[in-house]
């Protein structure tokens, strides 16, 4: 009785070895999905999030390359960022991914700045501006200032807009006895600069044979906003033509009228 109890003791115990031998071996037996698992425990990112923030890195980079203002380093960031995903470091992919998308998101943001540059290059040179077109040029100003590329780039898209009627805008003036082009282009509500007559001549070309001599009631077409580029052009021209002659069409005004 004794040997029979011992030895189903033993059979027990023998099976309970068994069992937890064979529950340390299961245990120890990992595949891919349980190895990811213990690397996402680890670290705190599992490979669906590196992934996630490579996927996303990689858009915003294509963007700024579509723009042509992809920086030089952050491809290769994206590469290390790939290679890490690889190597099951995700939480590395994840901040490699991180930085590259941020360096793309800059490289937007100054594509955009400097778009909003140049149209507030071309804008502030239009002539006549009232007040407030005059103020809501400051504002795009401050906005360029503050770095905000994109509320920057919106805001100078929506005056280029509102201002683009005004840099096509005329007027037209009679010419009255004692009149000049230099007079006229001198006169406030003209261009408020005798200089910039030979902008009248050229504008009515067809109808003023020498820039010297016009004659009351005619009609001139006057260009109220003319861009930068012609005004100084005429003035320019203007201050290198030499004397007034009545009757002559000069060289030089016949040169002016072919740029």
């Amino acid at each position: 009785m004794n040997f029979q109890a011992t030895g189903k003791s033993l059979t027990i115990a023998a099976l309970a070895l068994g069992i937890a031998a064979g529950c340390a071996s299961t245990a120890g037996q990992k595949g891919p999905e349980a190895v990811d698992n213990g690397a996402a425990e680890q670290t705190g990112v599992s490979k669906a999030a590196a992934e996630r923030a490579i996927a996303v890195a990689k858009s915003m980079n294509d963007r700024a390359a579509s723009m042509g203002y992809e920086w030089t380093t952050t491809g290769d960031i994206i590469k290390q960022a790939e290679m890490a995903l690889g190597e099951k470091e995700y939480a590395k992919a994840q901040e490699l991914a991180r930085k590259a998308r941020e360096q793309a998101a800059d490289a937007i943001n100054q594509k955009k700045l400097e778009d909003a540059r140049l149209t507030y290059l071309e804008l502030k040179d239009i002539q006549g501006l009232d007040a407030e077109q005059k103020a809501r040029l400051n504002e795009l100003l401050e906005l360029i200032k503050s770095g905000d590329g994109a509320a920057a780039n919106e805001y100078a898209q929506e005056l280029a807009a509102e201002l683009a009627a005004l840099q096509d805008a005329s007027m037209v003036y009679e010419v009255v006895r004692g009149d000049s082009l230099w007079g006229i282009s001198g006169k406030d509500e003209i261009y408020g600069n005798p200089y910039q007559w030979p902008l009248i001549y050229k504008n009515n070309s067809d109808r003023i044979e020498d820039a010297d001599l016009i004659y009351p009631g005619q009609s001139l077409d006057i260009e109220t906003n003319p861009g930068a580029a012609a005004v100084e052009s005429a003035v320019e021209h203007a201050k290198t033509r030499g004397a007034w002659s009545l009757g002559n069409v000069e060289a030089s005004d016949k040169a002016y009228l072919r740029q």
